[in-house]
């Protein structure tokens, strides 16, 4: 049963991906970091302020209650957040990322042996804006968005995210 979901990086995909959450779930307790905080982080800040970020996580300790993990920062800086996250995570969480690029990704998530825990994702969305600020759970309605599961992971793990996948209304 999902209901904690947590954002590493809250800028355009992963702002529209919380509202959209937020806007389907609003049970679901949303917990987001972003590397420059605790320093001054107006996304996160805007997000809590808007009731779409309950937790502003100081540590990615933080997220060792989720039930999901979208890794919403550039390509390689997700691939560093990997080995953070293994000694973190409960053994059912799914770690997925956004990112247009997969075979990095999945290739680091062979050798720090998160596959049962891996669902590369890729919403066919965007916009040339960036930042939260300019973030809409309208980009996500009728967005196709492309699920890459390892060889391992668990079916009822693929199950869920592609429901909640469907739940925001993307395709």
């Amino acid at each position: 049963m999902i209901q904690n979901i947590g954002f590493i990086g809250l800028g355009i995909i992963g702002g529209a991906i919380a509202k959209s959450i937020k806007k389907t779930h609003d049970d679901y307790k949303i917990y987001a970091y972003n590397r420059y905080y605790p320093q001054e982080n107006k996304d996160l800040s805007m997000a809590h302020d808007e009731s779409v970020v309950d937790i502003i996580c100081n540590s990615l300790s933080d997220f060792s209650v989720c039930d999901i993990i979208f890794l919403c920062a550039p390509v390689l800086a997700n691939i560093n957040y990997l080995e953070s996250l293994k000694g973190i995570i409960k053994e059912d969480c799914i770690i997925t990322d956004v990112g247009s690029v997969k075979g990095n990704i999945h290739e680091a998530v062979k050798n720090i042996g998160l596959e049962q825990n891996f669902i590369g994702g890729h919403p066919m969305t965007g916009s040339e804006r960036t930042g939260y600020a300019n973030s809409s759970a309208q980009i996500m309605e009728n967005a196709y968005y492309l699920l890459t599961p390892c060889e391992t992971t668990h079916e009822h793990m693929i199950s869920n995210l592609t429901t909640l996948i469907r739940d925001i209304g993307s395709i």
